[in-house]
């Protein structure tokens, strides 16, 4: 790789404890809101399980094969990026 590359590098600090407790409470709490979105009407657990997984699935697919055209098209990076 070129020393370009190198520099650009980022190194990422590792989440503290607290930053991770936020974000797993606030998952949690989004969570609650769709368990009580899908309780009220009564929709049945099993189908509202394999619609999310389906719908997951799906979007999973569609940013796979969107990350790897792109890299194909952007292999070097952006013309603005390059130097």
């Amino acid at each position: 790789m070129s020393e370009a590359t190198h520099e650009k590098e980022q190194e990422y600090a590792t989440p503290s404890l607290l930053s991770l407790l936020t974000v797993a409470v606030s998952v949690s709490l989004d969570e609650l809101a769709v368990g009580f979105s899908f309780g009220l009407p009564h929709i049945p657990i099993l189908l509202a399980v394999a619609l999310i997984a389906l719908q997951a699935f799906i979007l999973t697919l569609v940013g796979t094969t969107l990350a790897r055209s792109s890299e194909k098209r952007w292999r070097n990076g952006p013309a603005y990026c390059r130097v």
